[in-house]
């Protein structure tokens, strides 16, 4: 039984660190009026760790969410009423890639073709087919993800 609470309490203790990390980056969003507040954290959290379940993956702390955020939070398609929706959806996008491309692409390198395809093109939803195919079809060939 105490094995079981020490468990739930780190799991608990890592979830605030998670929050507070991803609230931290308020101070950069800020410039353009992008802010998160901890309910929304709380459901970016969650957003991730279903996604994680759906492909079957694990993933400690929150580093992947303050890349994505820090990342896109400059994007010309992303504004206060669309920010977290947004953020849930390229999450989706990003652990779908990394599972598309287990070890032959570094989370750097997904999160950066992401950025530029979604600068390009604009949609989630292209994201999703068009762009994850031809990454795909280049990596086949033995090209470069760029």
């Amino acid at each position: 039984m105490n094995n079981i609470s020490y468990i739930e309490r780190m799991l608990l203790s890592n979830q605030q660190l998670t929050i507070n990390e991803i609230l931290d980056l308020n101070k950069f969003t800020e410039k353009r009026g992008l802010l998160l507040n901890e309910k929304q954290a709380i459901s970016l959290i969650n957003n991730r760790n279903r996604c994680l379940k759906e492909l079957g993956r694990i993933e400690i702390g929150s580093g992947t969410l303050e890349k994505i955020i820090y990342t896109f939070y400059t994007s010309s398609y992303i504004d206060k009423d669309n920010y977290l929706e947004i953020l849930e959806e390229l999450t989706n996008i990003f652990y779908l890639y990394q599972n598309e491309f287990d070890n032959k692409l570094t989370d750097d390198q997904i999160i950066e073709y992401i950025k530029k395809s979604y600068e390009e093109c604009g949609t989630i939803e292209l994201l999703e087919g068009l762009y994850l195919e031809n990454l795909r079809d280049k990596l086949l060939n033995g090209e470069t993800y760029e």
